[in-house]
């Protein structure tokens, strides 16, 4: 009943806001015979029921204080990351026992190292100067507008593929969607979700020799995922067949090289699991960061000029690299980096439950005991709407929040839950936040392309026609289109 109960959620309701309704109606859960929850002033957040049902075995938490209990390092996912979509073979994300993910993680992690790529800022710089261009000869040089919100998705595919596999499949030097392979990863969310709500359905079905022909993207059946993932076999191949011939320390690279603690290689099946999953997940979910925060700096006047005004300060002190700035210069950058935090904070790519299962011993929770095998877990949408973390105000975008004292801003970096918590926190954090980061920088120059380069070399407008742009929750990814912009290149600071 629970996993139906979920489906329906899902599939029709705006998941977010659907579950904050949810902690702000009910002050406590309740169950058969009486309230959960003793303590109940002390447990509510700003009137919000710090734990809700959702549906009849799968709880909602909505005060941080009880993360660490829910998200303890033994406890194991629930059935929402149940994989299938891409093979038999889970990656780590979507490992659910945490004693077989522990080990796997140990070793995979390795290879999302920004230190095991020595490539990989070059790699970025390479895909943000191709958009700079194009962006500048198309749109900038005509004062044609252009949607922003697919532009980047092109530029971070491109971007991710060549550093997970030292090769591109050459969105923005087309200006399309290359064989609908994006949109055919996105269109695969709707499965992806009957197969997260329903498992104990879809995973029989998944395994018949048969039918998951039918289900599942396989060579010659014309998708555009399946099509990537010719593209990927096609790759490993020639990794395989020509290891000595111009080794590439991508991704796919440092997996081919790991060895698991009986000395044997990784299988190739978990090899092509992590990489194709990296691709999917970190160009999807960058792409649903770097969009609101365009938006959020367009929109703000104040905030808009405060942050010029520190690129330009910056730049006159020689303290970025042109073209293009480096990820440490970026780091530095404290206005640019709290912009960047809030927008973590409002907008979390995944705005879903993050579940756990209790374990057999069951969960201490306000005095209560959840028993053993409930799903329990928190939004990141709810967690970093907490006024006690985050302020009266923290559903309004202010980066200044992150800046006016040391200690609080510490302490609302450790509440974020947008990367997720502990031991199960984003395996490939590191990489994505060098490519956002410097990405959205350049935006602010240029156009909007990255936590960087952007805003350094185009001076950007929302185009007066089309200020409502459109943001899709399916399936707990988020999904923007129709951000209209204007540009034109900024005079060198």
């Amino acid at each position: 009943m629970t996993d139906f109960y979920k489906l329906y959620i899902i599939a029709t309701k705006h998941v977010p806001t659907y579950e904050m309704a949810l902690h702000q109606k009910y002050g406590t859960l309740i169950n058969q015979t009486r309230v959960v929850g003793t303590d109940v002033d002390a447990a509510r957040i700003n009137s919000t029921g710090s734990i809700v049902r959702v549906a009849p075995n799968l709880l909602a938490i909505s005060n941080p204080d009880m993360i660490p209990a829910v998200y303890n390092k033994s406890a194991d996912k629930g059935d929402f990351y149940s994989h299938g979509v891409m093979g038999e073979s889970p990656p780590i994300f979507q490992t659910l026992k945490q004693e077989e993910h522990t080990p796997k993680r140990r070793i995979i992690t390795r290879s999302l190292s920004t230190r095991n790529i020595p490539t990989l800022e070059d790699n970025v710089n390479e895909r943000i100067a191709e958009m700079r261009d194009v962006i500048t000869a198309k749109f900038a040089s005509t004062g044609d507008r252009f949607d922003f919100s697919e532009w980047v998705r092109w530029m971070l595919f491109d971007t991710i593929t060549q550093v997970t596999f030292s090769n591109l499949i050459g969105f923005i030097k087309h200006g399309q969607d290359v064989n609908g392979f994006i949109s055919s990863i996105y269109g695969m969310s709707y499965f992806a979700g009957l197969i997260a709500t329903l498992p104990w359905l879809m995973r029989p079905l998944l395994q018949h020799p048969y039918l998951k022909r039918f289900l599942l993207p396989h060579e010659g059946d014309g998708s555009g995922t399946a099509r990537v993932m010719m593209y990927q076999d096609r790759i490993v191949e020639n990794h395989l067949r020509y290891p000595d011939v111009s080794p590439q320390r991508d991704i796919l690279h440092n997996l081919l090289q790991i060895h698991t603690p009986d000395g044997s290689a990784l299988p190739i099946e978990d090899v092509k699991a992590e990489s194709m999953v990296f691709v999917f997940t970190a160009s999807v979910t960058l792409s649903a960061i770097v969009c609101p925060f365009v938006n959020y700096i367009l929109s703000n006047h104040e905030v808009s000029k405060n942050l010029l005004s520190e690129i330009v300060d910056f730049d006159s002190r020689q303290q970025l690299s042109s073209p293009i700035a480096s990820f440490c210069e970026t780091s530095k950058m404290p206005y640019f980096m709290a912009c960047i935090q809030e927008t973590l904070r409002l907008s979390p790519p995944t705005p879903v439950l993050l579940t756990r299962k209790v374990g057999k011993e069951g969960l201490w929770l306000n005095d209560t005991l959840v028993p053993e095998a409930t799903e329990i877990g928190a939004n990141p949408y709810v967690i970093n709407r907490n006024v006690r973390d985050f302020g009266a105000d923290a559903h309004v975008f202010r980066p200044e929040r992150w800046l006016e004292d040391p200690e609080a801003s510490k302490h609302m970096a450790k509440r974020l839950l947008t990367w997720g918590y502990g031991v199960r926190d984003c395996a490939g954090k590191a990489i994505s936040r060098l490519i956002l980061q410097k990405l959205c920088l350049q935006i602010f120059t240029l156009t909007i392309h990255t936590y960087g380069q952007l805003f350094r070399d185009f001076d950007i407008t929302l185009d007066g026609d089309h200020q409502k742009w459109a943001k899709h929750e399916d399936r707990g990814l988020c999904f923007y289109q129709d951000q209209w912009i204007n540009i034109k290149a900024r005079t060198p600071l």
